[in-house]
């Protein structure tokens, strides 16, 4: 069905989708959702990144009141807060563009709106399911080097 079809709540052929008022009720709900996360998403990413030009700072502070200096003071954590908002700047960017998408393509019944803010959503969750496999697969290799420390530990 063409976008600038009115919507209705019906099929007409086998096959074809149609988006009822109802689903478009609920894409413009999720839509708005979206972009409300999205932009937390991004004040989260913006003070991430205003902590790390400070971390720095603030650890060589404190490290001057420890009696043994503090690894991060190097400035080793400041450039982990910057990669860790770097990497969540995509999948945030992908929903916000979803969220925007999908409102211009339900308020202009535009076809090609709506097949672009399917295509950000799959990214978001293509991007949000690779991360969480590394994660994983990082996770696993940890339990399994802890099992074989425990092993070689009990062997000796």
């Amino acid at each position: 069905m063409e976008m600038n079809q009115p919507l209705d709540d019906g099929f007409t052929n086998a096959g074809e989708l149609h988006i009822s008022n109802e689903i478009k009720f609920f894409l413009q709900t999720i839509a708005k959702w979206a972009k409300f996360l999205s932009i937390l998403g991004f004040v989260g990413i913006g003070l991430m990144v205003l902590l790390s030009f400070s971390i720095g700072a603030i650890m060589a502070t404190l490290g001057s009141y420890s009696p043994t200096p503090m690894p991060a003071s190097s400035g080793f954590l400041p450039v982990v807060y910057i990669i860790g908002g770097a990497i969540q700047f995509f999948p945030v960017y992908y929903l916000f563009q979803f969220s925007k998408k999908m409102k211009i393509a339900l308020d202009a019944s535009d076809q090609s709106y709506l097949t672009g803010a399917f295509d950000y959503l799959k990214r978001h969750y293509v991007f949000i399911g690779i991360v969480a496999l590394i994660f994983t697969i990082i996770y696993g290799l940890f339990i399994v080097m802890g099992l074989l420390a425990a092993l070689i530990g009990f062997a000796m």
